[in-house]
């Protein structure tokens, strides 16, 4: 069980914690703890409730809980059970590509000028629960994913990345590489970054 998981399971049986508490219990640095409730916030599975009086002058600590959309399910064990019987190698990059082309939904062959196809793309992407938008680079386009739907179960599961990479392939017509994964920006809020490879 990934880190993350193991804090969604104890903010379920206990409501609401904090950082230093869950630093406690799992053994782990606040630091890393502080990690990881951040992407899990970004993913919209937790959510800040409160805050109790820090030790000394330090600020408040957030006490916090699971959001509505994160309550006990099982979605990410049967997302898992699904993933793992696409099996590995050639047979799984073929189902990830079947996902990949439902997911993109029934578009005709990308055409029209490149930002046309990468303003559908965000669209469909944001459609699909995610908060996306395509930035101009030097280097050439990128698309951004926010709140990435698969966050929670991402650690065990990278292939949804790869998968990912394919829809927007399927909906821009380009060859598309990830080039960050859940990074932190200064200008913005964490996100996955899909840098287009023009000429594919």
């Amino acid at each position: 069980m990934t880190t993350r998981e193991r804090i969604l399971e104890l903010l379920a049986e206990n409501h609401t914690a904090s950082a230093p508490e869950l630093s406690r219990t799992l053994g782990v640095t606040e630091a890393n703890v502080r990690h990881h409730l951040g992407v899990l916030a970004w993913a919209g599975q937790v959510e800040v409730v409160g805050e109790t009086p820090g030790g000394g002058r330090g600020r408040p600590v957030h006490r916090y809980m699971l959001t509505r959309a994160a309550q006990p399910h099982g979605l990410g064990r049967l997302a898992s059970a699904l993933l793992e019987d696409l099996g590995g190698g050639k047979r799984q990059a073929a189902g990830l590509a079947r996902l990949a082309a439902r997911l993109a939904g029934e578009a005709d062959e990308p055409r029209g000028p490149l930002t046309g196809r990468l303003t559908h793309a965000a669209e469909r992407l944001t459609a699909l629960g995610y908060e996306s938008h395509w930035e101009a680079h030097t280097d050439g386009p990128q698309i951004l994913l926010g709140r990435c739907p698969y966050a929670a179960i991402l650690d065990d599961h990278p292939e949804l990345c790869r998968m990912d990479a394919q829809l927007l392939e399927t909906l821009t017509g380009e060859a598309v590489e990830q080039t960050a994964k859940i990074a932190r920006r200064p200008e913005g809020p964490a996100a996955c970054v899909f840098a287009l490879r023009r000429g594919r």
